[in-house]
């Protein structure tokens, strides 16, 4: 038995050390039963981060025992944790007792990896790989350094754990890791997770570059056209019989009603706007050049009667 908190958004793996803040009563009375005790507190996650008061239906069934090793308290209420793992643990029950979860708990052991072999140091350098490729894509910090810890490893299921923790992945995918208890499967799983994340971070790159190309040449274009009307103030060009100007003259000498005009003429204003040479530029001047050639306000005598033809 030990105290329990649940975790909302965040998975603790054996060996790892993390931090993190606590905001519930129940959670800091925890916190302050292990410290009063043994200093070991079982850590799960959530499945709803926002259920402010979960139930054991709200957890999950598996999570990490840990040491406390730090808790600094704020005058906000709010008690920053540092704790450290050490293996994994199934819940059996859990009951609120003076304000705070006290779980029934059952440790399970770190299965061995297999006899180690050249498939497993090829699963391990591939891992290496693909995590420093995410890292690089991701822009994370230090990572060098997080790259090295993880290849001067040979164990499998601790490699799986760190790529794991390191990561900014859904808590399910992180629990489903921490739920696999073979360390070769762990790591064939992780693998497929970081094969995953690097096709989302590839295509997010993507779109942001072509964001960014086009956002590069509509800026381009702009200063591009500012510069040619200084340039044709400076040479006292008289800019009065614009494409533009030219559309507005057309649209008010067809005598149209109010709405009509209005709205032909907000279509230019819309011309206006269009970077040089865009195809949305191309719609409207068919569109408005259309409109222009209407035959508008002309009649024709209509003859209704047969016998008068």
């Amino acid at each position: 038995y030990m105290p329990m908190i649940a975790l909302r958004g965040l998975t603790v793996f054996p060996k790892m050390t993390v931090n993190f803040e606590v905001e519930r009563t129940i959670s800091i009375n925890a916190v302050n039963k292990a410290n009063d005790g043994s200093r070991l507190i079982f850590l799960v996650t959530q499945k709803d981060i926002f259920k402010e008061s979960p139930t054991l239906d709200d957890i999950y069934s598996v999570g990490t025992v840990c040491t406390l090793k730090q808790f600094v308290r704020s005058p906000q209420g709010i008690m920053r944790v540092i704790v450290e793992g050490i293996c994994r643990a199934k819940l059996i029950s859990a009951v609120d007792k003076n304000g705070f979860f006290q779980a029934e708990i059952l440790r399970l052991a770190e299965m061995p990896a297999s006899k180690h072999s050249i498939r497993t140091d090829g699963y391990l350098r591939q891992a290496v790989t693909s995590f420093g490729t995410y890292l690089e894509s991701s822009g994370v910090a230090g990572s060098s350094i997080q790259l090295f810890d993880l290849a001067a490893t040979n164990d499998p299921g601790y490699a799986s754990d760190y790529i794991v923790q390191n990561m900014a992945i859904k808590p399910s995918e992180k629990q489903r890791v921490l739920e696999t208890l073979p360390p070769l499967k762990r790591l064939r799983l992780v693998l497929d997770i970081l094969a995953r994340e690097l096709a989302v971070l590839e295509v997010e790159h993507e779109i942001s570059s072509r964001v960014q190309d086009q956002f590069s040449r509509m800026h381009k274009e702009s200063i591009l056209r500012e510069q040619l009307n200084i340039i044709k103030s400076e040479l006292g060009v008289d800019d009065e019989e614009s494409e533009l100007d030219i559309y507005r003259e057309k649209v008010k000498a067809l005598g149209l009603n109010d709405e009509i005009e209005q709205k032909l003429l907000k279509e230019v204003d819309r011309l206006s706007r269009q970077p040089f040479g865009s195809a949305e530029a191309s719609v409207i001047r068919s569109y408005l050049d259309i409109c222009l050639d209407l035959p508008w306000n002309t009649k024709t005598q209509e003859h209704l009667d047969i016998s008068s033809v």
